[in-house]
């Protein structure tokens, strides 16, 4: 009981710290420096979507995505972060120190 209790208490402190972590929305893939690209996934759901920076609270990029589709972070051929979904692409601002992917909805296929 007391271990769980720290585990819980432990993935709170954790999505509270971390960015991109907002409740009611779930972060589907996130960029930090560190992270090795590419790194992508393929949605088996479709939804509405949006790219964060840092920790905003603002969308900055909404789309829209099919199942099937990937949504995440690649290298672009000069070099820089992309971030990726389905067929469209944009570099990371160089002041972006993280950058995240979020569902805002579900939505049928």
């Amino acid at each position: 009981m007391r271990m769980r209790k720290w585990l819980t208490g432990f993935t709170f402190l954790t999505l509270l710290t971390t960015g991109c972590a907002h409740r009611g929305e779930s972060v589907t893939v996130k960029y930090v420096p560190s992270s090795s690209l590419p790194s992508e996934v393929t949605l088996r759901r479709g939804g509405d979507f949006a790219l964060f920076y840092d920790d905003s609270n603002k969308p900055e990029i909404p789309i829209r995505l099919r199942a099937g589709e990937t949504i995440g972070f690649d290298e672009g051929k000069d070099g820089r972060v992309q971030a990726v979904a389905g067929e469209f692409r944009i570099n990371l601002p160089g002041d972006a120190d993280q950058a995240c992917w979020r569902r805002l909805s579900t939505r049928p296929d």
